[in-house]
């Protein structure tokens, strides 16, 4: 008795496309020795019924179909499941059977169902599906001829009917991908034949069909580029088709004489590296090659003795002359700084004339640069925060005046101030201001450039 599943379907792997013509490409008993099931590949196993020998009944459908997965995912040669549909059969239990079915020679026979099939009678009209293709497309007719391929062609199709019953039907003259064409006849008698030619960017195909029912015609099958869809008239049915399978189980016969030697086959696959061997004599020197290109410099050598000293050369042309600035240095070492102090002649005071270094010459500042060490106390930071001023003497006061000319030190304890001109008089002196900090400065230094007035 025959078992369908619901689930069959689905375990099927269905790799082919479109309509297909039904055919047993190769069977896999399983397992090897004592088989159970049988594992059929092949094309168009649509709703399939399998019969092995004399076995009346079709065999039954596996409710596992997992040897499909398994093999397709590690097939054995020369398998390739790619593009082929599978199902899983139970052999069945019969008396004597090793341990299914005896060993031996077996007929097995696939039987699917096809199309539904046109010719009832004869039909008033055909519709066909376009999809630019080339002639690899199945139908079941032994005559039909097609040549040329449409692939690629992106404009809508020009249809022509050719031949000697080319007026004999109507139809629309062009079709876009994916639409239909309808041949009626033109007249009130159905012809033959229908020969149709496609021609669309450049491409042109060509084909023949048998429309007298002589042969059959069936929904879904291909003609070139186009494929039957649907047509007018009293169908004949749904068809089946089938195909036939030599199939061999268990006993192995006995040993057939020697065959003639064949040719040598292809070269394996090259094995792993073997162990490396021992170090064999040394050759003779080969040939001196051709020089090299010159290498990298190499690094500079150790510095040799002195040589004896030379004569004296020449006298060079004068120098550029000498740049008129003058720089001045002003430093105080650790001390406590609190609110303000002043910096100068290695030393830090409250006042601006305890520590100016005094100018024997007047002239204007150009630029000033500040650094102060570490700061004990300072709740920023070590060394940020500090503001060094320029002041110069003030008449009748000992805290001095400022030059305009100050900075902030920032997180590395270093600032520079923006560029400007303060001018400075004859025997006036110098000291740094330090505020912003309340804690004591380590050391704190200053550095003035100074252009002299002529």
């Amino acid at each position: 008795m025959k078992i369908k599943v619901a689930i069959f379907m689905a375990l099927l792997y269905l790799s082919t496309a479109g309509f297909a013509e039904t055919k047993i490409h190769e069977v896999q008993p399983y397992p090897a020795n004592g088989p159970e099931v049988l594992v059929v590949w092949g094309t168009d196993f649509n709703d399939p019924s399998v019969y092995l020998g004399t076995y009346l009944d079709p065999l039954d459908i596996s409710l596992d179909q997992s040897l499909c997965t398994m093999m397709s995912a590690n097939p054995a040669p020369p398998l390739d499941p790619s593009s082929f549909d599978c199902v899983v059969v139970d052999l069945p239990v019969v008396m004597g059977g090793e341990p299914n079915v005896p060993s031996g020679d077996y007929l097995l026979k696939v039987v699917t169902e096809g199309g539904e099939a046109v010719c009832g009678d004869k039909p008033s009209s055909l519709t066909f599906l376009y999809t630019p293709k080339d002639c690899s497309g199945f139908n079941s007719q032994a005559d039909s001829t097609c040549s040329g391929d449409m692939t690629g062609s992106m404009s809508d199709a020009s249809v022509s009917t050719f031949g000697k019953d080319a007026d004999a039907w109507l139809y629309e003259t062009s079709v876009m991908d994916g639409g239909t064409v309808t041949f009626i006849a033109s007249g009130s008698k159905w012809k033959n034949k229908l020969s149709v030619l496609l021609e669309a960017d450049g491409n042109s195909q060509e084909f023949f069909i048998h429309t007298s029912c002589s042969q059959p015609l069936i929904l879904g099958e291909e003609y070139g580029s186009f494929q039957l869809i649907d047509y007018v008239g009293n169908g004949g049915g749904v068809t089946s088709q089938h195909d036939l399978y030599d199939l061999t189980l268990g006993a192995v016969g006995p040993q057939g004489p020697k065959g003639d030697k064949g040719d040598q086959g292809p070269q394996g696959k090259i094995g792993a590296a073997g162990a490396d061997g021992t170090d064999g004599a040394q050759g003779p020197q080969g040939k001196v090659g051709a020089a090299g290109s010159d290498g990298a410099q190499g690094p500079q050598g150790k510095m040799g003795f002195p040589g004896a000293q030379g004569e004296q050369g020449p006298q060079g042309p004068q120098g550029d002359p000498a740049s008129n600035t003058t720089l001045m240095n002003l430093t105080c070492g650790t001390s406590s700084v609190g609110n303000t102090k002043h910096c100068g002649l290695g030393a830090v005071s409250g006042t601006h004339d305890d520590v100016g270094i005094i100018l024997p010459f007047g002239g204007n500042i150009e630029g000033f640069a500040c650094k102060a060490n570490d700061i004990s106390g300072n709740t920023v930071s070590p060394r940020s925060g500090v503001i060094c001023t320029i002041y110069k003497d003030l008449a009748n006061s000992s805290d001095g005046q400022t030059t305009g000319i100050s900075c902030t030190t920032d997180v590395s304890g270093t600032c520079l101030a923006p560029v400007g001109s303060a001018s400075i008089a004859v025997l006036d002196s110098l000291s740094i201001r330090i505020t912003g900090v309340s804690g004591s400065v380590s050391a704190l230094s200053g550095s003035l450039v100074i252009s002299p007035t002529p």
